[in-house]
């Protein structure tokens, strides 16, 4: 009774075929690095949570390998490693080895993706971590040009969705924030009206004309 209630979404899994169900492990793997390198929106967690999730069921009816499983675990743990180690770059070159050989032996039985589309795949990964996420992350390191008590009722502008922490933008820096009198939409302007730490605590800011 139970394999017969499985063989409409078998057949579905079949029909999308290996292409679609890497592609959706791939995004929710990147998605899942991201949101770990950006946290605070949400929009991240719950993209990489579905991605994953999906993938997860068409895995579990392809001839799924082990082995290329674990490579990818591994290339997924060596990019998540780099919040510690920001400027370990062998880091780099191991996740991507990993990813790419782990991208071949991800299914069993002679089966795999299409190799343009490993290929693509990697390469998009690679240079989206290169160019976007790990410039981000090491701007992260540098000293803040000013201290927390400068910025004390300065306004600035939401980076991302505050709710109730996320990233903001004041003097050209980007700081860590908690909104206090509830979330914060992205691009909203902000004022500094505290701090905890190196977090700041941010209101929305009210143009001078406002309520008149």
């Amino acid at each position: 009774m139970g394999t017969v209630e499985l063989t409409p979404l078998r057949e579905l899994v079949e029909a999308a075929g290996l292409d679609v169900f890497y592609i959706l492990l791939i995004s929710g793997m990147w998605l899942a690095i991201t949101a770990v390198y950006v946290p605070g929106t949400g929009v991240l967690e719950l993209g990489a949570f579905f991605s994953l999730i999906l993938a997860a069921v068409g895995l579990a009816m392809l001839p799924t390998s082990v082995a290329g499983l674990l490579l990818l675990g591994i290339a997924l743990g060596c990019f998540l490693a780099l919040i510690y180690f920001r400027r370990a770059w062998p880091l780099i070159v191991v996740g991507m080895a990993c990813q790419l050989l782990g991208s071949f032996l991800l299914f069993g039985h002679g089966a795999r993706p299409a190799v343009w589309l490993i290929l693509i795949a990697n390469a998009a990964t690679l240079a989206y971590h290169q160019i976007i996420l790990l410039p981000g992350l090491l701007v992260q390191d540098r000293p803040p040009k000013v201290g927390a008590d400068a910025l004390l009722g300065e306004e600035g502008k939401a980076v991302t969705d505050l709710d109730p922490v996320g990233t903001v933008q004041l003097r050209g820096e980007f700081w860590s924030a908690r909104a206090m009198d509830g979330p914060i939409r992205a691009g909203q302007a902000v004022r500094v009206t505290g701090y905890r730490g190196l977090q700041l605590e941010v209101v929305p800011a009210v143009s001078p004309d406002a309520g008149g």
